[in-house]
């Protein structure tokens, strides 16, 4: 009788044990649909002074890496003056076109703007807006120019950073991790 107990026993465990190898194998081989990306085709920085001049920094790049080359314009800074930044991105490849700021402003917690300066102490760069937890994103900031000189600008946008990094809520983008969606380095003059 006790040999009755037994076989049935050991067959559910060889039952278990079997599925369980089977489930192992099925999660080694997810099959995982390729994520379709938004090319960010027309990078603005638009940057007003006190008085309500404009300033602007263009980057158009229709056809990607390789091809034409980009469209790169940029508007020469005055020394002293504080200006308000906005960053404004699109997708000129969509019909309409599309706005991708308004995805970044929706996903606030998943993105985040650096702004670095070859020299910084041509101008200082501050973070203006945050997300739902109170990190920094960068859509609007306040650049202060500090010293008459040349330099270069880079704007960088970044998915999913870790704003818990170190300098990274100062615009440090060295332990911001995540993903680099866009970058572009503008010459940069701040006139005496």
């Amino acid at each position: 009788m006790s040999r009755a107990r037994r076989h049935p026993l050991v067959s559910l465990l060889v039952i278990l044990l079997g599925g369980s190898w089977a489930c192992d194998t099925e999660i080694d081989d997810p099959i995982i649909p390729p994520i379709e990306e938004e090319p960010i085709t027309k990078l603005i920085y638009s940057l007003d002074d006190p008085d309500g001049l404009n300033q602007l920094f263009f980057f158009q790049d229709l056809d990607g890496d390789g091809g034409s080359p980009p469209i790169l314009t940029m508007d020469t800074l005055d020394y002293g003056v504080p200006y308000q930044g906005t960053i404004l991105m699109y997708d000129d490849t969509e019909n309409p076109i599309e706005d991708i700021t308004l995805t970044i402003d929706a996903e606030a917690k998943d993105y985040q703007l650096f702004f670095e300066l070859d020299d910084e102490s041509l101008a200082n760069i501050f973070y203006l807006d945050a997300d739902q937890n109170g990190r920094p994103v960068g859509l609007l900031s306040q650049l202060i120019t500090q010293a008459p000189g040349e330099s270069e600008l880079t704007i960088s946008l970044v998915h999913q950073p870790n704003k818990t990094g170190i300098g990274v809520q100062q615009g440090d983008p060295s332990n911001a991790g995540g993903k680099v969606e866009i970058e572009v380095s503008f010459p940069f003059v701040v006139r005496p």
